[in-house]
């Protein structure tokens, strides 16, 4: 008896750019697709009921101001992206 196992890989980098990947195999096509539907169905739920998904615009792009651009721009670009946040609604 000669059983071929399927195995799809997928490789991407997450939000800090790291290297991930995730596997999914099974014994035929069918199944493999099959898994990888459910982790993508239960992928968007999650997201789709994430805590920032829930904020206000100015919320979240407040937030991304914090975390991403006060580190990396200068304070005047700050600033000015500051009140460009404020202003949205």
């Amino acid at each position: 008896m000669i059983i071929h196992a399927e195995k799809i890989t997928h490789r991407y980098r997450d939000e800090q750019g790291e290297r991930k990947r995730k596997s999914f195999s099974g014994t035929t096509k069918q199944e493999v697709n099959k898994k990888i539907k459910d982790y993508i169905a239960a992928f968007e739920d999650a997201n789709s009921a994430s805590h920032e998904s829930k904020k206000r615009l100015q919320e979240s792009m407040q937030n991304w101001l914090e975390l991403f651009k006060f580190p990396a721009v200068e304070r005047s670009t700050y600033d000015r992206l500051e009140c460009e946040c404020k202003v949205t609604k």
